[in-house]
């Protein structure tokens, strides 16, 4: 009963701090707005043109929803059916519950935490978008530029929405999530994918993967959204928190390690020939999770020589 609620109170908390990270990214807490930083009349690098986004924000968010998931899904059920356990998953069905909440737990959580951090910081730095004259038509008729450093200014865009948006360039939130999410697949592909048939297929996908964060940070550079340094803050904001997520909230993916579930299996088999074996948790994780079948792992049938009972 203890494990139903863990469950319960960790999907609480993650919907709330989902909840509130959406209303943020979204502008939709009028209490809450950037810093209002000035600008020079003379400031090219916002004098760029409007731009249709190539990855809008409902795109970077339904691909940082789907593409993990779905690529820990495929890999699992592919182990799964591999390991001649799709006719039985009635015996592994919860390993592999357990190993996806896990997994796709610890990243989803992660990556809004990410989402948090570079939202607060857009609020704190409030650094004008590359098109900031563009989308905000500024009155320069009724601003005197001989002063320098002009704060004093009203927009002719009067959507307060979009004028919050151009005040948070810095740090970019799209490579950030790009950042988080390509690197979290790329480990993730590091630790699980192990086809020994196959040498070069994870590298091949790891660097397709690699491929498309890239693309992503580089498209905000190209529509005018991000300056250089701001598309350079967010990957790095986004790299450390998925760094961070492996660490402490994936435990390092120690349940996916090679060396980890190895260490796990001489345990477990020195404890069944001491008789000393306890519950079947290590043999259906390994079964699933290694890919080596049970009965290789198993001792010829017979007498246990240390007890002259007949071995499980």
């Amino acid at each position: 009963m203890k494990v139903y609620w863990k469950v319960i109170s960790d999907i609480i908390i993650y919907l709330g701090v989902t909840a509130f990270t959406f209303l943020l990214v979204f502008d939709k807490i009028s209490m809450i707005r950037p810093y209002e930083r000035g600008f020079y009349c003379d400031d090219q690098s916002l004098m760029y043109p409007i731009v249709e986004e190539s990855i809008d924000d409902g795109t970077i968010i339904a691909m940082s929803l789907l593409i993990f998931p779905a690529a820990v899904i495929v890999v699992e059920l592919f182990y799964a059916c591999y390991n001649g356990s799709c006719s039985d998953i009635s015996g592994t069905l919860w390993v592999y519950v357990k190993n996806l909440y896990r997994t796709v737990g610890s990243y989803l959580f992660g990556g809004t935490a990410t989402i948090l951090v570079v939202e607060t910081l857009k609020l704190f730095f409030g650094r004008l978008r590359p098109n900031f004259f563009a989308m905000c038509q500024p009155n320069f008729t009724a601003i005197d530029c001989t002063q320098g450093f002009i704060r004093d200014f009203h927009c002719n865009e009067t959507d307060e929405e979009v004028i919050a948006d151009l005040r948070k360039s810095f740090p970019s939130g799209h490579s950030a999530a790009a950042a988080y999410g390509m690197l979290f697949l790329v480990v993730y592909l590091q630790f699980r994918l192990l086809l020994k048939w196959v040498r070069l297929l994870r590298p091949f996908l790891q660097t397709l993967v690699i491929i498309l964060g890239v693309f992503i940070c580089a498209s905000r550079l190209q529509d005018y959204r991000h300056h250089p340094g701001d598309v350079i803050g967010g990957a790095i904001v986004g790299s450390l928190g998925c760094l961070l997520t492996v660490i402490f909230l994936a435990d390092k993916m120690n349940y996916m390690n090679r060396a980890y579930l190895r260490k796990m299996e001489e345990r477990n088999e020195k404890r069944m020939e001491m008789g000393k074996y306890i519950g079947t948790d290590n043999l259906a994780f390994r079964d699933s999770v290694l890919s080596i079948n049970m009965s290789q792992l198993s001792v010829e049938n017979g007498p246990n020589p240390h007890t002259g009972a007949a071995r499980p």
